[in-house]
């Protein structure tokens, strides 16, 4: 999340729908949260929020605690990541708002290693694509653990489970797009018979 790093009162793009309250006018006004998205659903609400003119105050104060049943084991976090990697792609289709190059790092490291892989021999390949992805993963360890140290929740878990996370997220992410440009397809397809 954008702001979990920071003590601070400050206006943010979205909240986590597990732990936010709105005024209902505002929601009646937006239209509540959309009935199509499963996942983003909060980022939605937030960027239409924030796109008629409101604002979204943070409080650092305000705590939930949420069992979050992705966690229960290594399988079920990987299952979790590749349903919100698929919700992403969906609810970019339905909001093109949503969009955000950092989320789709992943998905540009694997279209990347692909590319690699059509252009240059085997064994080159292998050495490009060991350091890529070694550069990346160290990136994004990094991150982490500075996250992490920031949080005061230093878990060497957590840098583990990095692959497990971005992996799932990135597949599940280019299967939306895969779902979303499919439906499309059949709409356009639809609509052609329909006029014919």
């Amino acid at each position: 999340m954008q702001f979990t790093t920071t003590q601070k009162f400050m206006y943010v793009k979205a909240l986590p729908g597990g732990n936010s309250a709105y005024n209902r006018d505002i929601l009646e006004k937006i239209n509540l949260f959309n009935p199509l998205l499963r996942y983003c659903e909060d980022a939605d609400l937030g960027n239409r929020i924030t796109s008629s003119g409101y604002k979204l105050l943070y409080d650092p104060k305000l705590k939930v605690e949420h069992y979050w049943k992705g966690w229960k084991s290594l399988s079920s976090l990987a299952k979790t990541m590749f349903k919100y990697g698929h919700g992403r792609a969906i609810a970019i289709t339905i909001n093109p708002k949503l969009f955000s190059p950092i989320r789709f790092s992943p998905l540009f490291l694997i279209i990347l290693l692909l590319l690699i892989r059509l252009l240059i021999n085997l064994r080159l390949m292998i050495l490009v694509l060991t350091i890529i992805t070694l550069l990346y993963l160290s990136v994004s360890t990094i991150i982490s653990i500075l996250i992490m140290l920031r949080l005061n929740l230093f878990d060497m878990r957590g840098v583990l489970v990095l692959p497990l996370i971005h992996f799932p997220y990135s597949v599940g992410l280019v299967m939306g797009i895969i779902s979303a440009l499919f439906h499309v397809i059949r709409q356009k397809l639809s609509l052609q018979a329909e006029t014919s």
